[in-house]
Protein backbone atom coordinates (compact mmCIF):
# COMPACT_ATOMS: atom_id res chain seq x y z
CA UNK A 1 0.00 0.00 0.00
CA UNK A 2 1.53 3.36 -0.80
CA UNK A 3 1.44 5.50 2.03
CA UNK A 4 0.12 8.78 2.22
CA UNK A 5 1.83 12.69 1.98
CA UNK A 6 0.94 16.08 2.57
CA UNK A 7 1.58 19.13 0.53
CA UNK A 8 0.65 22.42 0.95
CA UNK A 9 -0.10 25.32 -1.52
CA UNK A 10 0.77 28.85 -0.07
CA UNK A 11 0.24 30.26 -3.27
CA UNK A 12 -4.00 28.64 -3.37
CA UNK A 13 -3.88 28.49 0.61
CA UNK A 14 -4.49 24.69 0.74
CA UNK A 15 -3.03 21.49 2.21
CA UNK A 16 -3.52 18.28 0.23
CA UNK A 17 -3.44 14.30 1.20
CA UNK A 18 -1.97 12.48 -1.67
CA UNK A 19 -2.10 8.58 -2.18
CA UNK A 20 -1.81 6.50 -4.91
CA UNK A 21 -5.14 4.85 -4.53
CA UNK A 22 -7.31 8.01 -4.09
CA UNK A 23 -8.48 11.03 -5.36
CA UNK A 24 -6.02 14.19 -3.95
CA UNK A 25 -8.33 15.90 -1.08
CA UNK A 26 -7.55 19.35 -0.29
CA UNK A 27 -7.97 21.18 2.50
CA UNK A 28 -8.20 25.38 3.24
CA UNK A 29 -5.52 26.19 4.61
CA UNK A 30 -4.00 29.24 6.43
CA UNK A 31 -0.42 29.90 6.44
CA UNK A 32 2.42 32.42 7.53
CA UNK A 33 1.85 36.18 7.36
CA UNK A 34 4.93 38.51 5.58
CA UNK A 35 6.38 38.64 9.53
CA UNK A 36 6.48 35.09 9.92
CA UNK A 37 5.99 33.05 6.73
CA UNK A 38 5.63 29.66 6.65
CA UNK A 39 9.32 28.27 5.92
CA UNK A 40 8.96 26.12 2.56
CA UNK A 41 10.55 22.62 1.84
CA UNK A 42 10.02 19.01 2.37
CA UNK A 43 9.93 17.95 5.79
CA UNK A 44 8.62 14.69 8.16
CA UNK A 45 6.01 14.70 10.74
CA UNK A 46 7.80 14.46 14.48
CA UNK A 47 4.80 14.30 16.67
CA UNK A 48 0.86 14.46 16.56
CA UNK A 49 -1.17 15.09 19.38
CA UNK A 50 -4.63 15.29 19.75
CA UNK A 51 -6.95 16.96 21.96
CA UNK A 52 -7.73 18.61 24.18
CA UNK A 53 -8.95 21.84 22.17
CA UNK A 54 -6.67 24.70 22.88
CA UNK A 55 -7.33 28.27 22.07
CA UNK A 56 -4.97 28.43 19.41
CA UNK A 57 -4.25 25.47 18.25
CA UNK A 58 -7.42 23.63 18.09
CA UNK A 59 -8.42 20.59 18.62
CA UNK A 60 -5.58 18.97 17.02
CA UNK A 61 -1.50 19.70 16.19
CA UNK A 62 1.12 18.16 13.77
CA UNK A 63 4.48 18.78 14.43
CA UNK A 64 6.99 18.65 11.27
CA UNK A 65 10.73 18.08 11.95
CA UNK A 66 12.26 21.93 11.31
CA UNK A 67 9.89 23.45 13.83
CA UNK A 68 6.51 24.17 11.23
CA UNK A 69 3.36 22.83 12.46
CA UNK A 70 -0.11 21.61 11.12
CA UNK A 71 -3.14 22.42 13.67
CA UNK A 72 -6.42 23.57 13.81
CA UNK A 73 -8.78 26.67 14.59
CA UNK A 74 -8.45 28.05 11.23
CA UNK A 75 -11.74 30.53 10.38
CA UNK A 76 -12.30 33.13 7.77
CA UNK A 77 -11.08 35.57 10.66
CA UNK A 78 -8.08 34.19 12.08
CA UNK A 79 -6.36 33.17 8.70
CA UNK A 80 -2.94 33.80 9.40
CA UNK A 81 0.08 32.12 11.27
CA UNK A 82 3.23 32.76 12.84
CA UNK A 83 4.49 30.23 10.23
CA UNK A 84 2.57 26.99 11.30
CA UNK A 85 -0.20 25.76 8.20
CA UNK A 86 -3.49 26.38 9.89
CA UNK A 87 -6.49 24.32 8.68
CA UNK A 88 -10.35 24.04 10.17
CA UNK A 89 -10.62 21.74 13.45
CA UNK A 90 -12.44 18.66 11.53
CA UNK A 91 -9.41 18.53 8.88
CA UNK A 92 -6.81 18.72 11.70
CA UNK A 93 -8.49 15.96 13.52
CA UNK A 94 -8.83 13.94 10.51
CA UNK A 95 -5.12 14.68 9.45
CA UNK A 96 -3.89 13.58 12.72
CA UNK A 97 -5.66 10.40 12.96
CA UNK A 98 -3.77 9.40 9.20
CA UNK A 99 -0.83 10.65 9.74
CA UNK A 100 1.90 9.09 11.54
CA UNK A 101 5.60 9.75 12.41
CA UNK A 102 7.62 10.20 9.39
CA UNK A 103 4.47 11.23 6.77
CA UNK A 104 6.26 13.26 4.26
CA UNK A 105 5.09 17.17 3.84
CA UNK A 106 6.06 19.00 1.29
CA UNK A 107 5.47 23.07 1.66
CA UNK A 108 5.62 25.05 -2.01
CA UNK A 109 4.23 28.64 -2.80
Amino acid sequence: MFELFLVAFISSKELCVIQSDMTPYCYEAGFGEKANPTTLGSFLVKQVVIGPKNKRLGSAFIQLMGGTGIHGNYSEESRYTKGCIKVRDFAAEWLASHVKVGTKVIIVR
